[in-house]
């Protein structure tokens, strides 16, 4: 696992999410003490680090999954997952309000009053002001991956860190959920990603974020105050450069 000597000083992170993690116990939809614990986990990491800048993409599948619904053809299919994200977005902005945690959602398409509209240079401004930022909306196009919208932002918004918040301590030479003999990897490159097919996020996502020199850490969420023990000192998940 990784140490953060130097990876503390890292100022302005992203942090990715499953839409999953809202649905709690309840499997779908959202779970009012799931969305709290999110919350207080973004809080935590805020905390641990007084002057970080966090942006925050989350994903929808806790409220729509195109494959689930094969009768919807593709392109529509994507919309509804962007709107999905909004869905999320807003919750997740109503539970750090909840905690007095100051953010903003930032969606791609309008909403009306209570998302702003994204733009690189804004929200960059923002996130100087300390507020936390939620992305919405996905691309805004359809046929990409709320893990390319990460590295999209993550670049477009010039964050030194991206965070991949999971439900497993890293990245594994397979699923460690389905495989028990699957091998934790400590380090990595983006290049043996992409030669292994590791499954740590689609191959736009691993490319964007290997040009443009940012890179991915990989940890568990599950795990309370995981995220904010990095910034913190302890040794902490899979770390993708």
């Amino acid at each position: 696992m990784i140490s953060n000597n130097k990876e503390s000083m890292y100022k302005r992170i992203l942090l990715k999410l499953s839409g999953e993690v809202m649905a709690g116990s309840l499997g779908r939809g959202i779970e009012e003490p799931a969305a709290l614990y999110i919350a207080n986990e973004v809080k935590a990491i805020k905390e641990a680090k007084k002057d970080i800048e966090i942006a925050v993409v989350i994903g929808a599948g806790n409220i729509f999954r195109g494959k689930e619904n094969p009768h919807i053809e593709r392109v529509k299919a994507d919309y509804i997952g962007m709107m999905g994200t909004v869905i999320n977005a807003m919750a997740l902005s109503s539970a750090l309000e909840k905690i007095g945690v100051e953010n903003t959602v930032m969606n791609v398409f309008s909403t009306g009053r209570y998302t702003e509209l994204y733009n690189a240079l804004e929200g960059r401004k923002i996130l100087k002001s300390k507020k936390v930022l939620i992305l919405a909306g996905g691309t805004a196009s359809p046929y990409f991956t709320t893990d390319t919208t990460a590295s999209l932002r993550a670049c477009e918004l010039e964050c030194e860190l991206l965070i991949k918040a999971t439900k497993v301590d890293g990245l594994y030479t397979d699923d460690p959920v389905k495989n028990k003999d699957a091998k934790f990897i400590e380090k990595t490159t983006y290049l043996e990603v992409i030669e292994k097919n590791y499954n740590v996020m689609d191959i736009t996502a691993v490319s964007m974020c290997n040009e443009n020199n940012i890179p991915l850490l990989i940890c568990n969420l599950k795990k309370k105050g995981n995220v904010a023990s990095f910034f913190k000192g302890d040794k902490i998940g899979s770390i993708v450069r």
